[in-house]
């Protein structure tokens, strides 16, 4: 069986070029939402929305679409991308050179996560145009996925029946399967000493900044080990130079692949807060939250075989690795539907240097339709 299907790259390129002009914060996907409702109802399929926009306060839901089946023996499977950019998206001078798209703005390109949709729509067009067998395909997109996937969080599984699911939304050429990806704690942590006129009478005073600057001293933070990671990203308190700060905020998070490893972290910067803060007779109060589950599929995972060997088949360079971010792969995981990331050709994402290469979303197409076609037959987990 043909591992690669016949595609129309300059298809792909236009597809990629007119959803990345389409501003799509967080919570605001409604027109690129219109833009894909429009193309996948031309080709007779019909699209869902469901109601998580109205759960998160934005102005469009998740997006459910099904490609029925033209074959039997496949197993059914799901693949998401996700509708938002972060910012700057506002005004995207998308630019076609030498084989690469990048931005000719101070913007983001937006490929994460367009590129993965471009991908989507022309490999959906193109196994139409083709009549390639294939199993039943469930498309998602995601909203809010870049403020902690709010749209899986609310995303409505009742409409799914796959039990397995591939997330594109990775960066670099596409090979790299991602099997596991950090649980994520974020910290605001709000210090409090006391004010004193800092030329009248500083010793009355408690610097807050005083407090947390030696319990900074003291943390372990950065990259602690292969699974674990810890940062402070933001200090603010204070009111004017002759004051005695009172107040100090810190925004910080901890990431590892390990539940244990992220507690033993939160508790260790804790215990530098604290005992600075006992020492100099501040005070210190937390405020400490899940932001994401993490995950972690072993390599002999069925799925995660399936896309590596595909991967493989196709020449591709690929690799089995671990990711330092989240996607809305954390949330199905726990979800009880098997998902992996892939990586689809985008690359600096989240920066003005973003760029992609088209040959990488062409192959990102031909791995797609390689997984799809090995997706045959009933196979038991092995997690």
């Amino acid at each position: 069986m043909s591992l690669k299907i016949n595609i129309n790259q300059d298809r792909l390129i236009n597809l990629f070029l007119d959803l990345v002009k389409i501003p799509s914060k967080p919570c605001d996907e409604k027109v690129v939402a219109a833009y894909i409702r429009s193309f996948l109802e031309n080709l007779s399929y019909e699209v869902q929305e469901d109601d998580a926009g109205l759960k998160v306060g934005g102005n469009t839901g998740n997006l459910i679409c099904r490609i029925p089946a033209t074959a039997p023996g496949f197993e059914p499977i799901a693949i998401l991308t996700h509708m938002d950019t972060v910012v700057p998206c506002e005004g995207i001078v998308p630019v076609l050179k030498d084989g690469i798209i990048s931005v000719d703005s101070q913007t983001v390109l937006g490929g994460d996560d367009k590129a993965g949709i471009a991908e989507v729509l022309e490999l959906v067009k193109s196994l139409a145009d083709g009549h390639y067998p294939h199993g039943e395909i469930e498309l998602v997109f995601t909203i809010s996925e870049e403020t902690y996937m709010y749209g899986s969080r609310h995303l409505d599984l009742s409409r799914l029946k796959s039990r397995y699911a591939l997330v594109l939304d990775e960066q670099g050429a596409p090979g790299a399967v991602i099997n596991a990806a950090p649980y994520l704690y974020t910290m605001d942590i709000q210090c409090k000493g006391k004010a004193a006129h800092a030329g009248m009478c500083p010793e009355t005073g408690i610097s807050a900044i005083q407090i947390v600057s030696q319990a900074i001293t003291q943390m372990k933070l950065g990259r602690l080990d292969n699974e674990t990671t810890a940062n402070i990203g933001m200090i603010s308190g204070g009111h004017a130079r002759n004051i005695v700060p009172e107040d100090v905020t810190l925004i910080a998070e901890c990431r590892s692949l390990k539940l244990e490893k992220v507690t033993r972290q939160i508790e260790h910067m804790k215990s530098c807060l604290s005992l600075a803060a006992d020492e100099m007779g501040g005070t210190v109060q937390y405020d400490i939250r899940q932001s994401f589950p993490g995950y972690t599929l072993e390599e002999s995972n069925y799925l995660v075989q399936l896309a590596h060997q595909s991967a493989l088949e196709l020449g591709f360079n690929s690799s089995i690795r671990h990711s330092g971010g989240g996607t809305d792969a954390n949330i199905l995981n726990h979800q009880s539907i098997t998902s992996i990331v892939l990586s689809i050709g985008y690359r600096e994402m989240h920066s003005s240097h973003e760029h992609v290469y088209v040959k990488d979303m062409t192959d990102s197409v031909h791995w797609l339709y390689s997984i799809l076609q090995a997706m045959s037959g009933n196979h038991g987990e092995s997690n």
